[in-house]
């Protein structure tokens, strides 16, 4: 659909339940209103927003919804010619407000009708004119240093002061700069700057030959390896019209609980830990690396990585290995089962996580929160039941775990009842897997021209996006990619509010972000 529609809701009920992507053409003066009229609809939920630009002035602006009705994108085009403003829709849609920032940034347009928009990807020290998403501007072009100064929001009051953290760590994580303004012990404002961590991934798709573009999507995040790159991968078999087998769909849905599974167990253990629970800390730990062995046994890949490509699965897998999975993973899950058991039976752990950094369902939904971060707050969404992809549409119906506290608490019981969920959907699928031979990976891949599609997934922090876009001559143009943490560091902020400063890395593990999968 490329034309312009009076009533687009009617339009929109006409779309077929195809899992594809549906675009319409929007005018500038009717931006606000239009968008409004899609956001006000039952059937449709705000995605992201994303750009391109071509080498002369013409940008075009992509508002994503989803429509879980019909399983399917519905996506707004806006096209910007002779000028570098468009209008904000963050009066009536907060969480559009961070996708708006970026877009001023990285593309040098201007949002109106709402306050100037603040640097969220490139240091203080990259120039204030140069947009690096630009087509016109080179990737392997070092600016010279700009020497700016990056503005944190200015907290006046008797008795208040500030705590600078990062961005360099005590640990091995990522940088990150944190700006607490406290009144004697508590925080009445906390102001993260990320950007540190910051890769250039999505001007990297530009320039990496086809082959290579796999590998790159794999970087996005490291510890989502395979979600990220089977969600590329999904958007290029969209674009290249291939089918995947359903054999190669349970397999893609194995490796991505697989990865569920590490991660969730890395988190819970460091949530126990923070907490000074370090018997449940060596836990985690030691089942997130049992987890990781067996990726390798699998795969070769402790993190999972080189095994989607185009079509399914690029490994063997076979009848021994999967024999030897199902007898391993329940001695895992009795494991773990008995750490938890432990862990809510200590008063002093229980004591920690309860009512700390509490996140209310107004204010995940307002912002957009997602994964375990926006189920523990009462929000009832999962791609893999709503919006179903590789394997998991020939599964029974995803339980989706939700808590209502929002507190630390409940982000710990979520991931401690998706872990059994994840041990439910692998057994589901060993129970009906013999084996599994690999996809050629050198095949012939040709795309639509002048298309765009979007892959989705659910990552064990919450939903992934992929956008892909293609030119006149069929050549992937540009590559948008969306983190659940961008949308959930908004979050930390708020839940951070009001408590006190040694709660923070409590409530920081909680939310388990990454900083590289925000930086991209």
């Amino acid at each position: 659909m490329n034309q312009l529609y009076p009533d687009y809701l009617t339009q929109i009920a006409n779309v077929t339940s195809d899992g594809s992507v549906h675009q319409f053409v929007i005018e500038s003066a009717e931006t606000t209103k239009t968008l409004r009229q899609l956001l006000e609809s039952d059937d449709l939920t705000f995605k992201m927003i994303d750009a391109t630009h071509d080498n002369h002035r013409e940008f075009r602006l992509y508002y994503i919804f989803t429509d879980t009705k019909r399983h399917t994108f519905i996506v707004a085009v806006l096209p910007i010619l002779d000028t570098m403003e468009f209008a904000t829709i963050a009066n009536v849609l907060p969480a559009a407000g961070k996708y708006e920032d970026k877009l001023c940034e990285m593309f040098g347009l201007h949002v109106t009708g709402r306050g100037p928009s603040q640097r969220m990807l490139l240091h203080e020290n990259w120039p204030e004119n140069l947009h690096p998403l630009r087509k016109d501007v080179k990737w392997d072009t070092r600016p010279e240093p700009a020497g700016g100064n990056y503005q944190f929001q200015d907290v006046s009051g008797e008795g208040i002061y500030e705590i600078p953290v990062g961005p360099i760590h005590a640990g091995i994580i990522e940088p990150g700069h944190f700006r607490f303004s406290v009144a004697g012990e508590e925080i009445v404002l906390l102001e993260p700057r990320l950007g540190y961590a910051h890769k250039g991934s999505e001007k990297l798709f530009e320039q990496l030959p086809f082959a290579r573009q796999i590998a790159l999507s794999e970087k996005i995040a490291g510890d989502t390896s395979f979600s990220y790159s089977l969600a590329y991968c999904q958007a290029v078999e969209s674009l290249a019209g291939i089918l995947v087998t359903p054999e190669h769909g349970q397999a893609r849905v194995l490796f991505s609980e697989l990865e569920r599974l590490a991660n969730h167990f890395g988190d819970i253990g460091g949530i126990m830990l923070d907490a000074g629970f370090n018997f449940g800390g060596a836990g985690g730990a030691r089942m997130r690396e049992t987890i990781l062995r067996l990726n390798g046994r699998l795969s070769g890949s402790r993190l999972l990585r080189g095994i989607n490509t185009f079509g399914g699965v690029a490994i063997r897998l076979s009848r021994a290995q999967i024999t030897d999975l199902r007898a391993e993973l329940p001695l895992v899950e009795k494991d773990f089962e008995q750490v938890v058991s432990i862990a809510e039976n200590t008063v002093t752990l229980l004591n920690r996580l309860k009512g700390t950094g509490v996140l209310t369902l107004d204010v995940a939904a307002r912002f957009g929160m997602m994964g375990p971060v926006g189920r523990a707050s009462g929000q009832d969404v999962d791609v893999r039941r709503d919006f179903p992809y590789a394997g998991y549409d020939t599964l029974p119906a995803t339980l989706v775990p939700v808590e209502t506290s929002g507190d630390v608490y409940a982000r710990f019981r979520v991931r401690v009842r998706e872990v059994g969920v994840s041990f439910k959907i692998i057994d589901e699928v060993l129970s009906s897997m013999s084996s599994i031979a690999p996809i050629p990976s050198n095949k012939t891949i040709k795309l639509c021209r002048n298309s765009l599609a979007i892959g989705c997934t659910e990552g064990w922090r919450g939903e992934i996006l992929c956008v892909v876009h293609t030119n006149a001559e069929g050549v992937v143009s540009r590559v948008a990619v969306r983190d659940p943490s961008f949308v959930n560091w908004q979050g930390v902020s708020e839940a951070a509010f009001g408590g006190v400063v040694p709660d923070f890395p409590l409530v920081n593990k909680s939310f388990g972000l990454s900083y590289s999968g925000n930086d991209t």
